[in-house]
């Protein structure tokens, strides 16, 4: 595997910045990256559910000022194999985001794209 993050300099500063403006631009602004997410989360999900088609189904997008990722969200069942989160990143989401990496940085280009034209029109 090439490299685990998509790393995008002064996001958060960016993100930080985007809670100062009004609630349709917020929306906007995780929207669009929400989607840039959804790319690696619909690829890690087709590659875990060939393992367990119920945790591929918990995984879901995040944005927050941090940047945006893929989280699972369903809670520990078990507890019996404590090396699972590992295992779903090792085999699903780490592939997933290597496999994507252009898909992923041409969708962050167009949301930046088009978050600064909906922030152009609206001064």
């Amino acid at each position: 595997m090439a490299g685990s993050t998509t790393a995008v300099k002064n996001l958060r500063p960016f993100l930080k910045a985007a809670l100062k403006a009004e609630k349709e631009s917020r929306k906007l602004v995780r929207a669009e990256y929400r989607h840039v997410g959804d790319i690696v989360q619909e690829e890690g999900a087709r590659l875990f559910s060939k393992y367990d088609a119920g945790s591929a189904a918990g995984f879901r997008t995040v944005v927050r000022q941090r940047g945006v990722s893929v989280e699972q969200r369903k809670r520990k069942t078990t507890g019996t194999r404590p090396d699972y989160g590992a295992l779903q990143m090792r085999l699903a989401l780490l592939p997933a985001l290597d496999a994507k990496e252009e898909e992923v940085v041409e969708a962050f280009d167009r949301a930046t794209d088009a978050i600064c034209d909906h922030f152009d029109r609206n001064n």
